[in-house]
């Protein structure tokens, strides 16, 4: 099996918001990476606001330089602390409604020829695959018995995000901190 394949297959689970919205932030490398990164906070309407919510326990060594970073940053709206010691920041989107709607609708392959080549840079496998996939359609047929014409009719070979594995699920009182 082709090692990208096989990554593909090794980190479906994994948040397309991390590997694609999270990558697009061209955070300095060598900063603590996220506990996690959602798109959605359960039973609030941050959703709608094209927000990426990458959540960091404040007790990670490098913490302070990465808050820095992230607080400078020009997609930083505001964070929320909680009880547990964990930092959620919200992340706005909304000047980039076509990159955040690409990755929300899985049409990664649609992404500007700028967000491709900071995601090809980064050199997670899904991503690559995702802003690429033309270049896999050959390898996909090969491991799953498709034909190349069907590929190029879905023209996409990632799934767009797990709704599920993206939605943050916190508190009512935090909650609240959210609205």
């Amino acid at each position: 099996m082709n090692d990208f394949i096989q990554n593909l297959v090794k980190f479906k689970d994994v948040n397309k918001s991390t590997i694609f919205l999270y990558t697009l932030l061209k955070l300095k490398k060598g900063l603590l990476k996220p506990v996690g990164t959602y798109m959605d906070i359960e039973n609030c309407s941050i959703h709608k606001d094209m927000n990426l919510i990458c959540v960091f326990h404040k007790q990670q060594e490098g913490f302070a330089k990465l808050n820095q970073e992230l607080e400078k940053h020009p997609q930083f709206d505001y964070f929320v602390d909680d009880k547990a010691g964990f930092r959620f920041y919200i992340m706005d989107f909304s000047t980039m409604p076509e990159i955040y709607d690409a990755v929300k609708f899985g049409k990664y392959s649609q992404l500007s020829t700028n967000a491709k080549n900071v995601i090809n840079m980064d050199g997670h496998p899904v991503g690559v695959i995702g802003v690429n996939p033309s270049s896999y359609y050959q390898q996909f047929s090969d491991q799953f018995d498709v034909t190349i014409e069907s590929l190029k009719e879905k023209v996409e070979l990632l799934e767009p995000p797990n709704l599920i594995n993206e939605t943050l699920t916190v508190s009512e009182t935090l909650q609240e901190e959210f609205e």
